[in-house]
């Protein structure tokens, strides 16, 4: 469950800040209003 570890840690930051985001489901996502993000 660590991706849920990281998922609700970055809940208490503000995520628009963070160039990665990390998913509920422990998907890592570079944020899409970044040029040239994607996912995976």
């Amino acid at each position: 469950a660590l991706g849920y570890d990281i998922d609700m840690a970055l809940r208490n930051v503000d995520t628009h800040d963070l160039l990665f985001t990390v998913t509920s489901e422990g998907h890592l996502y570079v944020k899409d209003d970044i040029p040239g993000s994607y996912y995976w």
